[in-house]
């Protein structure tokens, strides 16, 4: 069976659409020494005690989708604040389910993360994929979302004592920051 070069072409974008849609909002990593916190974040918090957070790296670690795209299947990651424990999560994981272990979380829309895939994509046009990862600490009561598994975070974070063992959350564009190489 032949098959033209058009249709061939108008198969290709279609099974390939990822490739054409930019992953276009930075995340960048923040850190609170003073609330032993580090935050998964597109831009500065601004809650009332959030004013202690600085980046931790000056350039983005992961890229996310601003706007959900239509193909493929994405997560939302969603960022959320608790007055009691001065923490701020960035997941995927629901309001609900969150608040079930504690700490009254709020949703702060204004730091949504965008869009995360829920699996890693294998087209050969599109590569950089990275795993978004949750690790917790037990010592610091906290969690840390970040494009490393919780063993790079131990090597990447000075005096860091998250777990060993981490959660992917989904899937993001690689960043750019040094230490995302």
């Amino acid at each position: 069976m032949c098959v033209s070069s058009r249709d061939l072409t108008r198969k290709l974008l279609s099974r390939n659409l990822l490739c054409l849609l930019p992953m276009d909002l930075p995340l960048y990593l923040f850190l609170s020494p003073l609330l032993a916190d580090y935050a998964l974040l597109p831009s500065a918090p601004q809650a009332a005690n959030s004013s202690s957070y600085s980046l931790f790296l000056n350039d983005p670690v992961a890229f996310t989708y601003q706007q959900q795209p239509s193909s493929p299947k994405t997560l939302p990651l969603t960022t959320y604040w608790s007055e009691s424990r001065s923490d701020y999560q960035t997941t995927t994981v629901s309001l609900s389910d969150i608040n079930d272990h504690g700490g009254d979380y709020i949703e702060v829309p204004e730091l949504f993360g965008g869009y995360i895939l829920s699996s890693p994509e294998t087209s050969p046009d599109y590569f950089g994929i990275v795993p978004i990862s949750l690790a917790y600490s037990d010592t610091l009561s906290s969690a840390i979302t970040a494009p490393w598994a919780a063993a790079d975070v131990n090597i990447f974070v000075p005096d860091s004592p998250f777990r060993d063992t981490s959660t992917v959350l989904g899937y993001a564009g690689q960043g750019n920051c040094t230490k995302c190489r």
